[in-house]
């Protein structure tokens, strides 16, 4: 099995009612500074392991420039972003 690991920490995802994202981020990243989210390397191979896990893990279809991104529920239903930086694809 292929080495895959969390390399940094991107941003921090929080869960909120919807329509609540204006008032988040006047909170989150205005006041306290936060981006929530998880910098990896190997994201084919972690979701894979998610997957053969049993924990639902997708790809992020909306661009985001210079990543490559993924959704999953850990054990526990939260929702984690994760994000691969390009050029470090198939890795």
């Amino acid at each position: 099995m292929a080495h895959t690991r969390v390399v940094g920490i991107d941003h921090v995802q929080l869960a909120m009612p919807r329509g609540g994202e204006e008032r988040a981020r006047a909170f989150y990243r205005d006041i306290l500074g936060l981006h929530p989210g998880l910098l990896v390397g190997g994201l084919r191979e972690i979701l894979e392991q998610c997957r053969q896990a049993g924990l639902e893990a997708t790809l992020e279809n909306v661009p985001l420039e210079g990543y490559r991104r993924a959704f999953l529920l850990d054990p526990f239903g939260n929702r984690l972003e994760l994000l691969e930086p390009e050029g470090s694809f198939g890795r």
